[in-house]
């Protein structure tokens, strides 16, 4: 399934059609809801100077991306459309290659829940181009869950079929929910990403 182009992987495009006859005419339309491209492509960030990248997440004042890039305390944050933003160091957990920026300012795109657990082994997840970087949509599949040396302070590095390339470090992979599972952490072709799950409690208020 590596390197495979996605078609069709995305979000529900729509729901069951309701009958006509229970759907108002004066129904405002309602807006569909985003594919798994879209949504990767809006909280898709490139990190300078590193040029690694990273996912803008739940309030969309902070970017989510591994510890191993970042080497200082503040950095410079392209979005999707070519705006840079001004972000500094907000969480590092060098065990787990977890790295929370907090942005200057809202990014104002949709940005990306954080998954709560972990997937499992045979799920489809789902990794998007970079806009400074174009390359095809994967989907890919979890192959295994399991410990791994570069990643001391995680139980279960998430092991995939991704073909990735060096510096696509930090990039998102997304579940079918289009939540944030995992951010890659390298190995063999970039294959193993550091779990997202537990990242969520880093944003939560002190007290």
């Amino acid at each position: 399934m590596a390197g495979k182009a996605v078609v069709g992987f995305g979000l529900a495009a729509g729901m069951l059609p309701l009958a006509l006859a229970l759907v108002p005419e004066a129904s405002p339309a309602v807006a569909p809801l985003p594919t798994l491209e879209e949504l990767a492509e809006q909280a898709t960030v490139t990190l300078h100077p590193s040029r690694c990248a990273g996912a803008v997440v739940e309030d969309g004042r902070h970017v989510a991306t591994v510890a191993h890039c970042i080497r200082g305390e503040r950095v410079e944050v392209e979005l999707h459309d070519g705006r840079v933003l001004g972000a500094r160091v907000a969480f590092r957990d060098e065990a787990k290659d977890h790295l929370l920026l907090e942005l200057d300012a809202p990014a104002r795109v949709r940005p990306l829940p954080i998954a709560r657990s972990l997937p499992a082994p045979g799920d489809p997840l789902y990794f998007g181009s970079r806009p400074d970087r174009p390359m095809p949509a994967q989907e890919i599949e979890v192959t295994r869950i399991a410990r791994c040396p570069s990643l001391p302070g995680v139980d279960g590095a998430i092991f995939t079929t991704l073909d990735a390339r060096p510096g696509d470090s930090g990039s998102p992979l997304l579940d079918r929910d289009g939540a944030l599972a995992g951010m890659v952490h390298g190995g063999a072709r970039c294959r193993i990403s550091t779990p997202a799950a537990g990242l969520d409690a880093a944003l939560a208020p002190a007290g």
